[in-house]
């Protein structure tokens, strides 16, 4: 019998499980019914959850409650769409700590939707990124000195205003 076949499923197999056991990213597999059904040791030192307490669970689990029904609904809809979804999602720890990653979804397709898994989300924690952010744009528009919005900030809202009250007239 020729080997050649099982031995390069059972190579791409371990480096599979190499990727999934060394990567930096969280990763996170789900079935058909979007249960978890497997995770990387980066998922648990991002999330704060150990594999067992979110195996066969929805990863909604996760959330913070900071997204409606709508954000998840175009989330959906696009990934059925695409087989694609990247975007900002904001979560919470089991300790309550609230963070921010950046999550990508792709669906499953071939082979490996016929083995159990649908989707394969990877993630980074972004959280620090959007805290530094957040400073510098209130250091932009802020006085240094009294911490009061500055003319940077007052304009933008002046043209804001302009803008609203251009429309009112144009009704």
């Amino acid at each position: 019998h020729d080997v050649t076949k099982r031995l390069a499923n059972e190579r791409a197999l371990q480096i599979s499980a190499a990727v999934m056991e060394s990567a930096a990213e969280g990763i996170v597999v789900t079935d058909a019914a979007n249960k978890i059904i497997q995770v990387n040791p980066a998922f648990t030192a991002i999330t704060g959850y150990r594999p067992q307490e979110v195996m066969g669970k929805d990863p909604g689990i996760l959330g913070a409650g900071r997204h409606d029904s709508a954000f998840f609904h175009e989330m959906w809809r696009v990934l059925e769409q695409h087989g694609h979804w990247a975007g900002e999602v904001w979560n919470r720890r089991p300790d309550g700590t609230v963070y921010v990653v950046w999550l990508a979804i792709s669906s499953i397709r071939g082979e490996g939707a016929e083995s159990g898994g649908r989707h394969v989300a990877t993630f980074i924690d972004i959280t620090q990124r959007k805290e530094v952010e957040e400073l510098l744009r209130h250091r932009a528009q802020s006085d240094p000195l009294t911490d009061l919005p500055n003319r940077t900030l007052f304009y933008d809202r002046l043209q804001m205003v302009g803008s609203f009250y251009d429309k009112l007239v144009a009704l």
